[in-house]
């Protein structure tokens, strides 16, 4: 049986590409059979160097268990609550780790968050794990997190830990279910801290106690007190009486309530005679009226008649004096009344504005909450102080606030559910090529070997065409002079059919090429926008169907710079919202830097037309697989389909098609 080399590596940054990993940095390796791993579940082997020396102290242990197929992912988010803070000068950078408890005594890392600078309250990103890795499908599998304070050095400080189950978490998307996991008497614990902060501060609070309780007076006497018109001072101390005895706060501080009671009573006295001495004058004022009154009817009695049409008359102009006077207040009054009742139909309309955005953010959260569900909630130990301090309660908490179980459909999920790929190609027919007639020519038909061109047309298009039922090929050209006027066109039918632009299978594409070339004139510019918008047009049919049913694949096959790289890229940008991918085939030794920036090798792509949902783009020069196998070319080319395929409907939450009924057997 043939032996598995294992080997260890220190590499300062992670890297996927094998090319960072040097033989300088190699630590050490081992061999064993996987019929060892197998058979003993667990195996310790010593690391040994590249000329067989043994490294003293030096194992690695490997574990085998079963995997159980699943396509099932959880997407989870944890954040922290009151941490401990572990630095001097400023706070803890935490970070979380979750490990995937073995059998025996070893964990395995399956997730390190990222780190939250400064917080002892920190939200982590959430992450999507598959439950394979997270817990081996098992929902009672023992699960350890682990929280550190990061440290530059690489020695971070342990916080605390807590253990856990996949089980446990999924209350976190049920919502109907809270579990905190606290110990009891915390939240006492936290009483009691603030009580001695409190009395530190004794007479500062009974200050602010005594002011409230005056406060709560006067609010008390507003409330009530609405003073009696017409009553006399005694009613004055009465009210001064009963301000002294207005509601009190209720404190939960012993030291403020006597103050409180004296202040309260202070301020009852000065508002009760305050008021007292503002009714008694009224009563006052009201009497003298009276008396004045009383005697101007006794005197009119007694009078002669021209004195009583005398003092009539004066009384009707200083009536219409009045009630003119009174007409203009109540015009000014009037406006004020107007002024005020559009200030408040603003106010109101400020409020039903804000009352409206209220409900949407609710509508958002009750969305949120009915995808997130519920929260649970651990303490995070730290078992060391957990031993030398008894009061020691926990280092904070870590709070699971999103559990969302989603299933991950596969390339060949969707493929056994009905869905077609539609295969489409575009040439580059530019004078760049060199002239058709000429050996030299990227486009030279030779009788001994096939030109670039047609070699990868065949290798990919003999794989693609099992995926498309009907196997019918749109074939485009672009960068030519076409007949009959012979005008320049990017986007012209290589059978000059525009109507019906098909080819039957790969080999009519490469009849139909062979027959266009004596027919067009190689001309120019290499613009790729117009067939990119041309095949993006059917794509956006099938995104408004809903459905899985086909997903189409534009190759490029051009050998230059692209002319009209903003118009390409823009282009890009609206097709990464549909059901198409791009594959651009690099022919020649041509400068294809251009080529890599529409491949998002420096980034997802981002123009005017805004940024791209997700890259679609896939580059691969033909010169990098001269002394490869003949597969390698196609298998390159389509490497990133499947993977564009599934990402595109995931995120449209597309789920595959029913799988299509066998055919009934012959009887």
């Amino acid at each position: 049986m043939q032996n598995l080399r294992f080997q260890v590596f220190d590499v300062e940054e992670q890297s996927d590409s094998e090319e960072s990993l040097e033989v300088g940095m190699l630590i050490g390796l081992t061999e064993c059979s996987l019929g060892q791993i197998v058979s003993q579940t667990k195996v310790t082997k010593e690391l040994a160097l590249l000329n067989g020396e043994i490294l003293e102290n030096s194992t690695i242990t490997i574990e085998a268990e079963e995997v159980s197929r699943t396509n099932e992912f959880v997407q989870l988010e944890f954040c922290g609550q009151e941490l401990d803070d572990k630095d001097f000068f400023s706070k803890s950078d935490p970070f979380l780790e979750i490990y995937k408890m073995g059998s025996g005594e070893s964990d395995n890392l399956v997730w390190r968050t990222e780190v939250v600078k400064n917080n002892l309250s920190p939200r982590w990103q959430p992450f999507r794990i598959s439950l394979q890795s997270l817990c081996s499908c098992d929902p009672d599998r023992p699960i350890r997190c682990l929280v550190y304070d990061h440290d530059s050095s690489g020695k971070h400080d342990y916080i605390g830990e807590f253990n856990t189950s996949f089980q446990e978490m999924l209350k976190a998307s049920s919502g109907d279910e809270v579990m905190e996991k606290e110990m009891e008497g915390a939240g006492e614990g936290r009483k009691r801290e603030g009580e001695r902060e409190r009395r530190k501060d004794g007479g500062k609070e009974r200050r602010e106690g005594g002011r409230a309780a005056g406060r709560e007076g006067r609010r008390e006497r507003e409330g009530k007190g609405q003073w009696i018109k017409g009553k006399s001072r005694r009613e004055g101390g009465r009210k001064r009486r009963e301000g002294g005895r207005g509601r009190r706060v209720d404190e939960e501080r012993k030291g403020g309530r006597k103050e409180g009671r004296k202040e309260g009573r202070k301020e009852g006295r000065k508002e009760g005679r305050k008021e007292g001495r503002k009714e008694g004058r009224k009563e006052g004022r009201e009497r003298e009226r009276e008396k004045e009154g009383g005697k101007g009817g006794r005197e009119c009695g007694r009078g002669n008649g021209s004195k009583v049409k005398g003092r009539e008359g004066g009384r009707k102009e200083i009536r219409k004096e009045g009630n003119k006077e009174g007409r203009r207040e109540e015009e000014k009054e009037g406006g004020r009344k107007e002024r005020k009742k559009e200030k408040e139909r603003k106010k109101e309309r400020k409020k039903e504005r804000k009352k409206e955005r209220k409900k949407e953010r609710k509508k958002e959260r009750k969305k949120e909450k009915g995808e997130r569900g519920g929260q649970v909630k651990w303490e995070c130990i730290n078992h060391k102080y957990q031993e030398k301090k008894k009061n020691y309660k926990n280092s904070g908490y870590i709070v699971l606030t999103q559990c969302k179980m989603e299933k991950v459909h596969t390339f060949l999920d969707y493929i056994m559910g009905g869905l077609q790929i539609s295969f489409t190609v575009a040439i580059d027919f530019t004078a760049s090529n060199g002239d058709p007639r000429s050996e030299h020519s990227l486009h030279f038909i030779s009788p001994r070997e096939p030109n670039e061109y047609l070699k990868t047309l065949s290798s990919v298009g003999e794989i693609c065409q099992d995926y498309d039922s009907d196997k019918r090929f749109p074939a485009f050209g672009f960068g030519a002079r076409i007949p009959p006027d012979f005008e320049v066109s990017h986007d012209f039918a290589i059978n000059f059919d525009p109507k019906n632009p098909e080819c039957e299978k790969i080999l009519g594409v490469i009849e139909a090429y062979k027959r266009c070339l004596p027919q067009i004139e190689l001309y120019g510019p290499t613009n790729v926008a117009p067939i990119i918008s041309k095949v993006a047009g059917p794509a956006a049919e099938e995104e408004k169907s809903g459905r899985p049913t086909k997903y189409r694949v534009l190759l490029i096959l051009t050998d230059g710079v692209v002319s009209d790289m903003p118009e390409a890229c823009d282009a890009v940008v609206r097709a990464s919202r549909l059901p198409l991918s791009i594959i651009i085939v690099g022919i020649g030794n041509a400068d294809f830097s251009d080529m890599r920036e529409l491949n998002g090798d420096r980034g997802m792509l981002e123009t005017e037309e805004g940024r791209a949902v997700r890259d679609i783009v896939q580059f691969v020069p033909v010169r990098e697989f001269k002394k490869a196998p003949p597969n390698a070319l196609a298998k390159t080319v389509l490497a990133e389909v499947p993977r564009q395929v599934v990402e595109y409907y995931g995120s449209k939450g597309i789920p595959p098609g029913t799988q299509k009924p066998s055919s009934p057997l012959p009887q």
